[in-house]
């Protein structure tokens, strides 16, 4: 049990939605226009790619992208697609 009272799954969506919360604020997404990009692997077994997409959809202007064939760690998995994606994240037009 979580120290709330509640299950661990509990603690763990007031959590991310506390999260959720901070990044859509006007006072992060607002004036300032920061740039919201979220890259999810498909095949990834502890993340869910329609998580990572509810997650940058409820963040407004976000952009998302899937890394096709691999798994919670990209980066050693497939290490030419995070840089890949980065470099397109950083050449799409709201990097501008």
């Amino acid at each position: 049990m979580a120290a709330s009272g509640g299950s661990p799954q509990r603690s763990v969506r007031v959590k991310n939605a506390s999260a959720l919360t901070t990044a859509a604020s006007p006072r992060l997404s607002g004036s300032k226009r920061v740039g919201w990009r979220m890259a999810i692997a498909y095949s990834d077994r502890i993340v869910d790619p329609g998580y990572g997409r509810a997650y940058a959809g409820a963040i407004p202007g976000a952009e998302f992208r899937i890394l096709a064939a691999t798994g919670h760690v990209p980066q050693i998995e497939t290490p030419g697609q995070l840089p890949g994606a980065i470099q397109g994240f950083a050449a799409s037009p709201k990097s501008a």
